[in-house]
Protein backbone atom coordinates (compact mmCIF):
# COMPACT_ATOMS: atom_id res chain seq x y z
CA UNK A 1 0.00 0.00 0.00
CA UNK A 2 2.37 2.59 1.08
CA UNK A 3 4.61 1.25 -2.24
CA UNK A 4 1.94 2.49 -4.36
CA UNK A 5 1.16 5.86 -3.15
CA UNK A 6 4.69 6.75 -3.04
CA UNK A 7 4.65 4.64 -7.20
CA UNK A 8 1.44 7.65 -7.60
CA UNK A 9 3.07 10.05 -6.35
CA UNK A 10 6.21 9.68 -8.73
CA UNK A 11 4.04 9.44 -11.70
CA UNK A 12 2.22 12.83 -10.63
CA UNK A 13 5.53 14.43 -10.01
CA UNK A 14 6.64 13.36 -13.47
CA UNK A 15 3.33 14.51 -15.10
CA UNK A 16 3.27 17.32 -12.79
CA UNK A 17 6.94 18.15 -13.88
CA UNK A 18 6.61 18.17 -17.70
CA UNK A 19 3.19 20.31 -17.44
CA UNK A 20 4.54 22.99 -15.13
CA UNK A 21 8.02 23.62 -17.35
CA UNK A 22 5.94 23.61 -20.49
CA UNK A 23 3.55 26.34 -18.82
CA UNK A 24 6.45 28.42 -17.03
CA UNK A 25 8.37 28.43 -20.52
CA UNK A 26 5.82 29.64 -22.79
CA UNK A 27 5.68 32.63 -19.95
CA UNK A 28 9.26 33.38 -20.49
CA UNK A 29 9.94 32.98 -23.76
CA UNK A 30 10.51 35.75 -26.50
CA UNK A 31 9.38 34.71 -29.62
CA UNK A 32 11.52 35.13 -32.33
CA UNK A 33 9.78 38.10 -34.48
CA UNK A 34 10.18 40.16 -30.45
CA UNK A 35 13.90 39.09 -29.93
CA UNK A 36 16.88 41.78 -30.34
CA UNK A 37 19.06 41.65 -32.79
CA UNK A 38 23.10 40.10 -31.70
CA UNK A 39 21.39 39.20 -28.40
CA UNK A 40 21.28 35.57 -27.68
CA UNK A 41 18.07 33.54 -26.93
CA UNK A 42 17.20 30.13 -25.25
CA UNK A 43 14.83 27.87 -27.39
CA UNK A 44 11.43 27.03 -26.29
CA UNK A 45 12.46 23.73 -25.98
CA UNK A 46 15.70 24.31 -24.07
CA UNK A 47 13.81 26.62 -21.67
CA UNK A 48 11.56 23.45 -21.41
CA UNK A 49 14.48 21.22 -20.77
CA UNK A 50 16.33 23.64 -18.73
CA UNK A 51 13.21 24.32 -16.59
CA UNK A 52 12.96 20.04 -16.17
CA UNK A 53 15.66 20.13 -14.38
CA UNK A 54 15.31 22.31 -11.79
CA UNK A 55 11.36 21.79 -11.46
CA UNK A 56 11.80 18.00 -11.04
CA UNK A 57 14.49 18.28 -8.66
CA UNK A 58 11.92 20.10 -6.64
CA UNK A 59 8.92 17.99 -7.08
CA UNK A 60 10.69 14.54 -6.88
CA UNK A 61 12.30 15.59 -3.46
CA UNK A 62 10.43 18.24 -1.07
CA UNK A 63 6.96 17.96 -3.25
CA UNK A 64 6.25 14.12 -3.20
CA UNK A 65 7.22 14.55 0.72
CA UNK A 66 5.35 17.45 1.51
CA UNK A 67 2.43 15.97 -0.46
CA UNK A 68 2.46 12.79 1.49
CA UNK A 69 2.71 14.29 4.89
CA UNK A 70 0.07 17.12 4.25
CA UNK A 71 -2.36 14.50 2.36
CA UNK A 72 -1.93 12.22 5.75
CA UNK A 73 -2.67 15.28 8.00
CA UNK A 74 -5.27 17.08 6.13
CA UNK A 75 -8.60 15.31 5.12
CA UNK A 76 -10.78 18.05 4.62
CA UNK A 77 -10.62 19.17 1.10
CA UNK A 78 -10.18 23.22 1.10
CA UNK A 79 -7.95 22.84 3.94
CA UNK A 80 -5.75 20.23 1.85
CA UNK A 81 -6.34 22.54 -1.33
CA UNK A 82 -4.80 25.91 1.09
CA UNK A 83 -1.88 23.45 2.35
CA UNK A 84 -0.54 22.54 -1.01
CA UNK A 85 -0.99 26.17 -2.03
CA UNK A 86 0.87 27.88 1.23
CA UNK A 87 3.82 24.98 0.66
CA UNK A 88 4.49 25.42 -3.09
CA UNK A 89 4.43 29.39 -1.89
CA UNK A 90 7.27 28.53 0.82
CA UNK A 91 9.42 26.36 -1.10
CA UNK A 92 9.44 28.67 -4.23
CA UNK A 93 10.74 32.01 -1.83
CA UNK A 94 12.86 29.03 -0.08
CA UNK A 95 14.40 28.58 -3.43
CA UNK A 96 14.62 32.09 -4.13
CA UNK A 97 16.72 32.80 -0.87
CA UNK A 98 18.93 30.03 -0.65
CA UNK A 99 19.85 30.98 -4.79
CA UNK A 100 20.18 34.41 -3.62
CA UNK A 101 22.23 34.47 -0.63
CA UNK A 102 25.12 35.94 -1.56
CA UNK A 103 23.72 38.41 -3.87
CA UNK A 104 20.97 40.93 -4.02
CA UNK A 105 17.90 40.08 -2.81
CA UNK A 106 15.09 41.66 -4.72
CA UNK A 107 11.30 41.61 -3.24
CA UNK A 108 9.49 41.49 -6.58
CA UNK A 109 11.60 38.32 -7.36
CA UNK A 110 11.11 36.86 -4.08
CA UNK A 111 7.07 37.11 -4.50
CA UNK A 112 7.98 35.88 -8.15
CA UNK A 113 8.98 32.72 -7.02
CA UNK A 114 6.82 32.43 -4.16
CA UNK A 115 3.77 32.63 -6.76
CA UNK A 116 5.53 30.15 -9.08
CA UNK A 117 5.80 27.41 -6.07
CA UNK A 118 2.00 28.10 -5.03
CA UNK A 119 1.61 27.77 -9.05
CA UNK A 120 3.34 24.44 -8.86
CA UNK A 121 1.77 22.70 -5.79
CA UNK A 122 -1.63 23.39 -7.49
CA UNK A 123 -1.14 21.77 -10.95
CA UNK A 124 0.55 18.59 -8.43
CA UNK A 125 -2.76 19.02 -6.30
CA UNK A 126 -5.36 19.31 -9.32
CA UNK A 127 -3.13 16.43 -11.42
CA UNK A 128 -3.28 14.31 -7.88
CA UNK A 129 -7.19 14.46 -7.41
CA UNK A 130 -7.91 14.14 -11.21
CA UNK A 131 -6.28 10.85 -11.35
CA UNK A 132 -7.85 9.79 -7.75
CA UNK A 133 -11.06 10.19 -9.69
CA UNK A 134 -10.13 8.51 -12.97
CA UNK A 135 -6.89 6.38 -12.35
CA UNK A 136 -6.23 5.43 -9.05
CA UNK A 137 -9.78 3.75 -8.60
CA UNK A 138 -10.01 0.77 -7.28
CA UNK A 139 -12.51 -1.59 -9.45
CA UNK A 140 -15.98 -2.31 -8.48
CA UNK A 141 -16.37 -6.07 -6.98
CA UNK A 142 -17.86 -8.64 -8.97
CA UNK A 143 -19.66 -10.20 -6.17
Amino acid sequence: MMLRLLLQKILIALIATVLFSFISAWFAYTPEASQASNTSYISFIGLVLLNILFVASLYFTVGILASWLIDAKVTKVFLNFLSYLLCGAIVGGAFYSFNMLSKYMNWSDFISFSIAGASAAVIFWFIQKAFQLFVFTKPASNH
